[in-house]
């Protein structure tokens, strides 16, 4: 039998792809931690953690001794996160618990980095993925997603990921994707429960998200 090749789409290569990330993230995260993961979604869970047992995603990239997807039921300190240079002194671990106590963190990712070479940490908060929210249960957020985020959704390649950008634009606030041509009811139904359109949070927590604007012809 001769090798098999793949002959696969962009959007299928990068879920895959993303699939793999995770499921090393995850397996050294419950390796280190005994901790369960949810994958149940929830866009609804308060900033910083949870009090009732629900449990918050959040993955954390850059100077951290702790990297990697987290997902837990209780609040989260910068302690927890084992800060390493430009991240580990007190004006960052300030900013850090600011971000973690007050900030929507359920589906996002926190980047412990500086945003030029050599220069001090900023730490700040962006949204995860589009094909990572949906390998967790979560719905991909419209109001951020970027085209590629839209691609990692069933069905959904680049001519249809700039309808629903454009569809974005003409209906800023809400999920609405009547009117899209070739979109049917049945199908419309289906993307629909897989988008949220969430409240934008303040500005210092990361409020410009990741959308991305529609390319004009």
């Amino acid at each position: 039998m001769g090798p098999v090749v793949f002959d696969s789409a962009p959007a299928e290569r990068a879920v895959l792809a993303t699939t793999l990330l995770v499921l090393a993230g995850l397996g050294v995260r419950l390796a280190g931690s005994g901790r369960a993961v949810d994958g149940a979604g929830r866009s609804d869970v308060p900033a910083g953690g949870s009090s009732d047992g629900a449990r918050v995603c959040l993955e954390v990239v850059g100077a951290s001794g702790r990297p990697g997807l987290r997902c837990a039921s209780g609040a989260l300190s910068a302690a927890d996160l084992a800060l390493r240079a430009p991240c580990d002194d007190d004006a960052s671990l300030r900013q850090v618990n600011r971000l973690l106590r007050e900030c929507p963190l359920h589906g996002r990712r926190l980047v412990l980095a500086p945003e030029r070479a050599a220069g001090p940490c900023v730490p700040r908060l962006t949204d995860l993925p589009g094909a990572t929210r949906l390998l967790l249960g979560l719905p991909v957020d419209l109001r951020t997603a970027c085209r590629e985020d839209l691609e990692a959704l069933p069905g959904v390649g680049p001519k249809l990921a700039e309808e629903l950008l454009r569809a974005r634009a003409t209906r800023p606030g809400r999920v609405e994707l009547r009117g899209i041509a070739g979109l049917g009811a049945s199908r419309r139904r289906a993307l629909e429960r897989l988008l949220i359109w969430s409240p934008e949070p303040g500005p210092h927590c990361g409020g410009a998200g990741r959308a991305e604007a529609v390319r004009e012809p």
